[in-house]
């Protein structure tokens, strides 16, 4: 076996070296956090159907509505994460806005936010990741639109229920939240889990 050319050498590295950079973030006394956008955080076998809402409409009569209310799971669009990240995109709150405007028309709707990751890093790694995605939903929700906490149950799945394969191209649709309807003893109170 021959020597490894420099450049396979150097482009490891640098792929290690920028996955560790996004996967364990840097002490809170290094972060520089002034120039966060004002949404960041400050602190199974069904299917799911993304759903938008319509301008000019009653948030009660869009998809998003009428699938959570029927049970059916909700994939937000343009909700997404970068690889471990818990941090929402800002194209992110136009989708929240939206869902906020269905949970103030239905007072008596709570909803569990589920946090789902791909398969990069390990399985505790990513529940626990997974959980923080689900509470950065929350936190928008509660601090910039007023939704009551005890309205909104975020859990962290981490990686096992795939909506899509794991692979290059794919797996971000892996990192995603999944909304549902809760009803009877479910629905009142909030939980916190990380399974």
């Amino acid at each position: 076996m021959g020597p490894i050319p420099a450049e396979v050498v150097i482009s490891v590295l640098l792929m290690v070296f920028l996955l560790s950079i996004a996967c364990f973030p840097l002490p809170e006394r290094w972060r520089h956090t002034s120039s966060l956008p004002d949404h960041a955080p400050r602190s199974s076998g069904r299917k799911s159907y993304p759903a938008t809402v319509s301008r000019g409409r009653s948030a009660d009569q869009s998809p998003v509505a009428r699938a959570l209310l029927s049970g059916t799971a909700v994939v937000l669009p343009g909700l997404r994460f970068a690889a471990c990240s818990s941090i929402l995109d800002p194209q992110s709150v136009e989708a929240l806005r939206e869902l906020a405007s269905l949970l103030k028309e239905r007072p008596s709707l709570h909803v569990r936010i589920e946090g789902h990751t791909d398969n990069l890093g390990s399985p505790a790694s990513n529940r626990a990741l997974s959980f923080r995605r689900a509470r950065s939903v929350v936190a928008y929700l509660t601090e910039h639109c007023g939704i009551a906490s005890d309205r909104l149950s975020p859990v962290g799945l981490g990686p096992g229920r795939p909506v899509a394969p794991d692979v290059p191209g794919q797996r971000e649709r892996n990192r995603r939240v999944e909304l549902h309807a809760l009803s009877g003893p479910e629905a009142e109170g909030t939980f916190y889990r990380v399974s």
